[in-house]
């Protein structure tokens, strides 16, 4: 197989795999040999989560992470070059959300994508059936892709971030998107949350919360040890009835 796909034996490449990884990119379907130091882990689906943490291991995408300029991958005949050139060809440098990003006073080119990229404490879904969970993003630190939201916790409240955690899994909270969210039918019914919505739902100020740290200290152990449920099971599990009183 290895023969097949690289025309030569493995054990005749001299291709570092350490230093190179074989991505295949759905630009234009095809498999390209780049430097793995331009690529970082990308959480997609809640699929790639165990209960309420990213688990690494069902990452299956990545995302191009590179500020460096073309004539910088040109200079040193980085393999990356091959593929933004092909990028080009295709136009892709040319499309309104690539173009805005050029800017050749600050050396910025259009696959740099570390202006519009951060990570965030927790992971929301963008669109919430029977099943709904926060994914804590907090030790694992991941990008992840436009499907989902990051949520970034402001400092002055960086010390009550469990206590925000779980007030964004409680069921008063997805009520309050369910209710102002749009609503798609079919096979299932669907709370098509958009970045608006989720910016404008209010939430309970965490500091009055505060005098029960202990308490919830103790449910978000719970939850984390379980996977969360639909929300007919799930509203009569001990821990959320806690949460939610």
């Amino acid at each position: 197989e290895y023969e097949l796909q690289f025309g030569i034996k493995r054990e005749k490449h001299k291709i570092n795999w350490k230093e190179f990884g074989w991505y295949f990119s759905e630009m234009n379907n095809r498999h390209y040999t780049i430097e793995r130091r331009f690529f970082k882990p990308l959480f997609k689906t809640q699929k790639e989560a165990d209960r309420l943490e990213i688990d690494l291991s069902k990452l299956k995408y990545q995302v191009l992470i590179c500020t460096e300029t073309k004539k910088y991958l040109r200079q040193f005949k980085l393999k990356l070059l091959k593929y933004v050139e092909d990028g080009e060809k295709l136009n892709f440098h040319k499309r309104p959300t690539c173009k805005q990003r050029i800017s050749e006073e600050r050396k910025i080119e259009w696959y740099n994508l570390c202006g519009s990229l951060f990570k965030g404490d927790f992971i929301f879904p963008s669109k919430i059936g029977e099943y709904f969970r926060l994914i804590d993003n907090r030790e694992a630190q991941i990008f992840c892709d436009k499907v989902n939201y990051n949520i970034k916790v402001n400092k002055e409240y960086s010390y009550l971030t469990d206590i925000i955690f779980l007030i964004l899994n409680s069921t008063l909270f997805r009520f309050l998107l369910d209710l102002f969210s749009r609503q798609l039918t079919g096979s299932q019914t669907l709370s098509d949350v958009d970045v608006n919505v989720l910016e404008k739902t209010l939430i309970i100020d965490p500091k009055l919360l505060e005098k029960h740290k202990n308490k919830l200290g103790e449910i978000l152990k719970h939850f984390k040890m379980r996977e969360q449920e639909n929300i007919y099971d799930e509203l009569k599990k001990t821990d959320r009835r806690k949460l939610d009183l």
